[in-house]
């Protein structure tokens, strides 16, 4: 996830207890060109991240 301020304001209320990330899946760092190429084409949805 990138710092700015916008995505910022998500980090808060988790951490808080208050607020919630819905995580939908896990993928291998290795598949990192997969779902690059996933989002390019629109078939993700949401914000994506991964985390070796």
């Amino acid at each position: 996830m990138r710092s700015d301020p916008a995505r910022a304001t998500l980090v808060g209320p988790v951490d808080a207890g208050v607020g919630r990330l819905d995580i939908t899946g896990r993928r291998d760092p290795a598949d990192a060109p997969e779902l690059h190429r996933l989002s390019e084409a629109g078939r993700l949805r949401g914000e994506g991240g991964v985390i070796p």
